[in-house]
């Protein structure tokens, strides 16, 4: 998306312009929602256990991936979470925040390399933690952050193996709220880029499900997805779609003043007031202010600005598939 020629009511940010599956599948979710966390750049300045629980997995099986599952290697894992989790919420909030806690984590992390101790003798790492931009249309283009690609060495394909943290059970219908995901089919797109079709296995959903009961603290579970052609079609479609109604709302905040009674653009979506649970961040602001931009001095005081943008996110390589050569895939 091209925005900074707009004379938008709120102040330009070039992360406005820049779009993942992340931020599609937000607006998705409630398009109001999208408006106050990357239009308005309006986060709560409290720490979230949820997020920051899972962003600290993602570091550490980043270190477990990258190396053998020896002693040495799970003990340095275990640092790396416990340094990275520490830094935001201390021992003394464990109490509250169980089942997300290190000790859960440490738990799971030994259940796991052994449930897992053959992933060494049947893949190959190819990359972890890579990301950038990849092309739909000659107009649409979409930033992607991958946490690993692995190469089956038994059928000689490549896939990628994505981190998930929840928590609670892991439903029989868990692995459908991925299946048509935005995310999925930027994933699958990505190595469709790196690979021929015919060397594409697809997704595999790595969850790690963290539980309050004590007798089963968690559940492991995989389960893959393989995208066809005729759903590559229908992934494309859809999302171009959705992108473009971003891009359209964007057009139609430019024509909007804080004069005017209501933001038409970026409508809300008031069955999305309290997905996973918890009762959405910005749902007093929806409940009280028809037009935002009224009240664009008055964001709450336990409130910050931080825009986030996907192409500033820390990796260890990456690819711009408009610009450069595809990558030699691994020798085999």
């Amino acid at each position: 998306m091209k925005l900074a020629h707009l004379n938008l009511p709120v102040p330009f940010h070039p992360s406005m312009e820049v779009l993942d599956s992340t931020k599609v599948q937000c607006y998705q979710s409630c398009p109001r929602l999208f408006f106050y966390e990357y239009v308005l750049g309006w986060r709560s300045a409290r720490p979230n256990n949820h997020l920051w629980f899972g962003q600290c997995v993602h570091k550490a099986m980043e270190t477990l991936v990258e190396n053998s599952y020896t002693a040495d290697v799970v003990i340095k894992v275990l640092e790396t979470f416990e340094n990275e989790y520490r830094s935001k919420f201390p021992k003394d909030t464990d109490a509250i925040f169980t089942p997300k806690t290190p000790e859960r984590f440490f738990a799971m992390l030994l259940e796991y390399i052994v449930k897992y101790a053959d992933d060494l003798q049947k893949y190959r790492l190819y990359k972890a933690e890579i990301g950038g931009i990849v092309p739909l249309t000659e107009h649409h283009e979409l930033a992607f952050k991958m946490d690993t690609i692995f190469y089956d060495i038994s059928s000689g394909k490549y896939f990628s193996l994505e981190h998930k943290t929840k928590g609670g059970y892991i439903g029989m219908n868990y692995a459908t709220d991925f299946e048509l995901s935005i995310q999925v089919g930027t994933y699958t797109h990505v190595l469709n880029c790196l690979f021929p079709r015919d060397q594409v296995k697809g997704i595999t959903i790595n969850c790690m499900a963290f539980k309050k009961t004590k007798k089963a603290s968690f559940e492991l579970e995989r389960f893959p997805i393989l995208l066809s052609d005729a759903q590559m079609s229908l992934w494309l479609n859809n999302t171009v779609a959705w992108m473009d109604r971003i891009e359209e709302d964007f057009q139609s905040l430019a024509a909007q003043t804080p004069a005017d009674s209501h933001l038409h653009c970026f409508p809300l979506n008031g069955r999305s007031c309290s997905n996973w649970g918890r009762v959405c961040t910005y749902h007093d602001m929806c409940t009280i202010w028809n037009n935002p931009l009224a009240h664009l001095d008055s964001m709450p005081v336990d409130f910050e600005v931080f825009f986030w943008n996907p192409l500033e996110e820390e990796l260890n390589e990456t690819f711009d598939f408009r610009t450069t050569e595809e990558p030699n895939p691994l020798e085999t």
